[in-house]
């Protein structure tokens, strides 16, 4: 993080760069090993937290550019053993932290490969030409599972450009417990709760813990399912599964 600041500008290291932001590659590294490697003290979902913890080395690490993909890499949906769940994760990931959003053409329907050479991920998308056998800009050429990742995606990007609590908020997080990691994007007195659980297993939060953040907010709205969940004592999060809550 302290190599990637250096070339934004900043006034601490009287750095001349008119960069107002970065490609943030160690927070796409973060993400896909917090989907993809054990929990630990310092890796797995950890990753995450310690990598935002070094926000302070940028002038405004909102300005920086957050993605799962690109030209130069292989294809999330590949990086994830093509685990859907995961996917929904990175996505809501994505949506709903600090920073600018980039999707890559193609993570929408789940177009995969590796970056092993580069053009493999950089196939044409398919459809949009009379000849092609296949049309992915239409829903009965999508697969079952294409369409549901297409419709997740388009739900929070759609949130999130309503939602000036995603574009404009402050991030807070919490230290990560068990593989679940949790942070909150807060403005004014709106307020949305991440849930994270990176772990194989079913967690159980305790809710006390964010006593400050929920304060006496009784329910929640989760935003893919639309649930409305009561926010008692405990909050039950499935294995691999990411709950973007909407406070009340």
């Amino acid at each position: 993080v302290g190599i990637q600041s250096f070339y934004t500008s900043n006034e601490i290291k009287n750095n001349k760069s008119l960069l107002p932001g970065i490609t943030d590659f160690q927070l796409n590294y973060a993400i896909l090993e917090a989907l993809t490697k054990p929990f630990g003290w310092t890796e797995g979902a950890s990753r995450i937290y310690y990598t935002l913890a070094q926000d302070y080395l940028y002038s405004d690490a909102n300005k920086n550019v957050v993605f799962l993909d690109n030209h130069d890499v292989s294809r999330f949906y590949s990086m994830v053993n093509q685990d859907l769940e995961k996917f929904k994760s990175g996505i809501a990931f994505l949506l709903t932290t600090r920073g600018i959003p980039m999707l890559y053409y193609g993570t929408e329907i789940l177009m995969k490969n590796y970056a092993n050479p580069d053009g493999k991920v950089r196939e044409d998308f398919p459809g949009g030409w009379k000849n092609d056998t296949a049309n992915k800009f239409i829903v009965s050429g999508r697969s079952k599972e294409q369409n549901e990742a297409f419709n997740y995606v388009q739900q929070l990007a759609n949130y999130r450009k309503n939602s000036e609590v995603l574009k404009e908020g402050k991030l807070i997080q919490f230290v990560p417990e068990k593989g679940v990691y949790i942070y909150f994007r807060v403005k004014d007195e709106k307020v949305i709760m991440v849930v994270l659980n990176t772990s194989n297993t079913e967690s159980t939060i305790e809710l006390s813990r964010f006593k400050e953040l929920i304060q006496n907010r009784k329910t929640a709205i989760e935003i893919s399912s639309k649930e409305l969940l009561e926010l008692n004592n405990t909050l039950k999060v499935d294995p691999n599964k990411t709950l973007i809550l909407e406070l009340k």
